[in-house]
């Protein structure tokens, strides 16, 4: 029951990320809910397409839990201007070990979430640079976040990633393994019209 729940909610809410369309993705869950074991036994099936589960913040009652694909992340942290506003945040060794620790620190003292979070979840640089210099208002569109750059691709992106959670969520529900449906369809393309999602290059299409 509780690896179901887990499991659920990890399709459910990182479904982009582990097709391997999304830098990361973040979802909160109840303590009684994580199991160590479980998230290390992912993390090693996981391994081969460089996709990472990591408990970023504990409270009380909930933890928070950041999945992220390790190749994309580098390549982020490759660019000069992401390395220069993170660094405005107080980032300085951007390693992945390093960013992640520093990433929780700011986590556990921040009573809302730091506004660099949107790098981790591969909002544009714009957008999150954006919104904190007009405080969340004046943004041009909204949808999986507030846009303040070019509305036409980011309303693709959403698209994609609705496509893809909905690909996903429903395979799940037809009581795919959760591994199967990563491994197989990790790579796969999420057209762009609603109607229908095409996954690896055919293997699966949803219509209606």
């Amino acid at each position: 029951m509780v690896r179901k729940i887990f499991q659920k909610l990890l399709i459910q809410c990182c479904a982009p990320t582990l097709a391997g369309i999304k830098l990361g993705s973040l979802f909160s869950i109840k303590k009684e809910f994580v199991v160590q074991r479980e998230i290390k036994d992912l993390n090693l099936k996981l391994r081969s397409i460089d996709i990472q589960i990591e408990i970023v913040r504990k409270r009380k009652e909930n933890f928070l839990i950041y999945v992220y694909n390790e190749k994309l992340l580098e390549q982020k942290m490759n660019c000069p201007k992401i390395r220069a506003f993170l660094h405005t945040f107080g980032y300085s060794d951007f390693h992945k070990d390093s960013l992640l620790e520093k990433l929780k620190e700011r986590l556990s003292t921040e009573d809302e979430f730091p506004h660099e979070i949107g790098i981790f979840l591969d909002y544009p640089l714009c957008d999150v640079e954006g919104f904190i210099n007009n405080k969340g208002n004046n943004f041009i569109v909204t949808g999986l976040w507030k846009v303040y750059g070019d509305a036409k691709s980011s309303k693709k992106i959403f698209e994609s990633y609705c496509n893809c959670k909905s690909c996903f969520m429903d395979l799940y529900n037809k009581g795919y393994e959760t591994m199967d449906i990563i491994k197989n369809y990790n790579g796969g393309t999420y057209e762009e019209n609603s109607s229908s999602v095409l996954v690896r290059n055919g293997q699966y299409r949803k219509n209606g």
